[in-house]
């Protein structure tokens, strides 16, 4: 049984717009750099400018808000079936708050939060 494949940053990230190349330069270096304020500057760049990359940070934070404390982390086994229940709670939020975003931010909202809830400790 095989998983699904994770989503890159750069698959949330449109290829056009001035300056995009070295603005993900300058994000990738960061990150090999491992310098926080470079990537908090870098990623905040790239976010204002794509509202994909934006609205998954906005809406990821507003769904974890919501259920940080309803799983555990041994609850599950891995990420696929705490996404199973994430899934759930997305479907529930975007109503509440009337929103219809595409697949690609819906699938990286459930992805980030589920890798969350099942890497923080219990």
């Amino acid at each position: 049984m095989g998983g699904r494949r994770s989503y890159s940053m750069s698959s949330f990230i449109s290829r056009k717009g001035p300056d995009i190349s070295a603005k993900k330069a300058n994000l990738t270096k960061a990150f090999k750099r491992e310098d926080l304020d470079s990537i908090t500057t870098a990623s905040v760049k790239l976010g204002l400018e794509h509202h994909n990359l934006a609205s998954i940070f906005i809406y990821s934070e507003k769904l974890l808000k919501r259920i940080d404390q309803k799983y555990s982390p041994d609850e599950v086994k891995s990420v696929e079936e705490i996404a199973k229940k994430v899934r759930k709670d997305w479907v529930a939020l975007k109503k509440e708050l009337n929103i219809y975003p595409d697949n690609t931010i819906n699938q990286a909202v459930i992805y980030s939060v589920s890798s969350y809830l099942k890497k923080r400790k219990g």
